[in-house]
């Protein structure tokens, strides 16, 4: 046949989804190139094909996608709002460490010093005591001669 024939079917030839009419089959019966054209304008069609998709497997992927949305929600609260309230007192309990003023322990004195010490204070309430005790006297003889005078 004449290329010119095979120009003619080739659009008939090439859409798979509608059978051959009666010239055009006659022609691909015909001519081998329009037949492998056919051929292999079928193996694409049933290549493009779209399977369907198992319900199985569509909730599978549904619930998937709704778990990864929902470990992302977590990461965002934990990231966006925890976090940054953790770091916030953490900072601040530094700082305030950081900015109280160290108890100054004193010094360790010697414990000669402190038994001095302790033996001055000591004498000094001896001291006063014996004042107070003299002046309760002092007083016991004076209301004694006021009694004495009544």
């Amino acid at each position: 046949m004449k290329k010119q024939d095979c120009s003619i079917f080739m659009e008939e030839v090439l859409t798979v989804e509608t059978p051959l009419t009666g010239p055009a089959a006659l022609h691909v019966q015909s001519c081998p190139e329009c037949a492998a054209l056919r051929e292999m304008a079928e193996k694409c069609a049933l290549k493009t094909a779209v399977p369907e998709i198992p319900a199985a497997l569509d909730r599978a992927v549904l619930a998937y996608a709704g778990e990864s949305r929902r470990r992302q929600r977590i990461r965002q609260l934990f990231f966006r709002r925890i976090m940054p309230a953790v770091t916030a007192a953490a900072a601040a309990v530094v700082c305030v460490v950081a900015l109280l003023p160290e108890e100054k322990t004193p010094p360790e004195r010697n414990i000669t010093l402190a038994a001095a010490d302790a033996a001055n204070e000591w004498n000094m309430l001896e001291s006063e005591a014996f004042k107070l005790n003299h002046e309760l006297t002092s007083c016991q003889n004076d209301v004694a001669d006021w009694q004495v005078l009544m």
